[in-house]
């Protein structure tokens, strides 16, 4: 059985995709609306994070922040039985994973990055791409779970690896997606529409996978918009800050990275400006909400 940890946007549909294919899960989040929901589909939602590790052969964590995955995996390692597997398809940072790994070595737990590209429609449709590090195939007993939810998974190199893959192609996405919004900033100043603009841009030279899934993307902004009343600046800026911190780590510094930091939020608010817009500190951005950034996540 599989302890899947984080019943979110993206952790929701991958445990009850697991579940329509056949694979034993226990899940676990802090949120009782979300403990509720993974009930409504068949799933077993556990009383609390020790309940869920307890009978587990094996950890799937898919929370929201490096705290946050800090605080599960220090529980995994102390109850989970040795030889098992604890996956992180949470984004944080290279180094960081690379420490979870080496704590995990000690207690002979197999601590990989496993993360993840796609969005919630292709987890539940199983259509995810799996950037895995510190693997090369994957984990005895984890089979099943890799081709329930990844079409695609690419092995990359050692731990660390899997995030600093993720980190660098949301990069190119977020890096595109800046541009396109300027484009389109300059374009509508001389009335041309920004449905025009995207149609020559897909049959032009700056045509790119963000142009041809525009309105798939602003879609998933106005759901996540939906569902809390206002425009989330800080999952925009979120794996951009924690590439920024990764590069820094090994003294190199990436500066259309952190132009496009500063640049995002203004552009998503011109570009939703009918929505109020999150106002959190860039510490919280990376470490999560400030209940979790104090350490006082409730486990």
């Amino acid at each position: 059985m599989i302890a899947f940890v984080g019943l979110g946007n993206m952790g929701a549909p991958m445990a009850a995709r697991l579940i329509e294919r056949g694979v034993e899960v226990v899940g676990w989040d802090t949120s009782s609306t979300a403990r509720e929901a993974f009930g409504a589909v068949g799933g077993r939602a556990a009383q609390s994070l020790d309940d869920a590790l307890a009978n587990a052969s094996g950890v799937a964590i898919a929370v929201w922040s490096q705290t946050a995955v800090e605080a599960v995996a220090a529980r995994a390692f102390r109850l989970l039985p040795k030889g098992a597997a604890c996956i992180v398809h949470s984004t944080i940072g290279p180094g960081h994973m690379r420490s979870l790994a080496q704590r995990a070595e000690e207690r002979d737990i197999n601590c990989i990055d496993v993360m993840v590209s796609g969005g919630a429609p292709a987890a539940r449709d199983g259509g995810l791409t799996f950037m895995a590090g510190g693997i090369e195939k994957a984990p005895d007993g984890w089979a099943r779970y890799f081709t329930a939810l990844a079409r695609k998974t690419y092995f990359v190199g050692p731990v660390g690896a899997g995030c600093a893959a993720k980190l660098a192609n949301n990069i190119m996405l977020f890096v595109n997606n800046t541009a396109i919004l300027e484009a389109l900033k300059l374009a509508g100043q001389f009335g041309v529409s920004e449905a025009t603009l995207l149609e020559v841009a897909s049959a032009s030279t700056g045509r790119s996978w963000s142009v041809d899934t525009w309105d798939f993307q602003g879609g998933l902004v106005q759901e996540r918009m939906a569902k809390s009343g206002h425009l989330d600046v800080d999952f925009l800026v979120k794996d951009l800050e924690l590439a920024c911190r990764a590069a820094e780590e090994t003294g190199a510094q990436l500066e259309l990275s952190q132009a496009c930091v500063e640049l995002m939020p203004e552009y998503y608010r011109n570009r939703f400006a009918d929505v109020g817009v999150t106002d959190r500190s860039r510490t919280a951005v990376i470490d999560g909400p400030p209940e979790q950034a104090r350490g006082k996540i409730d486990l």
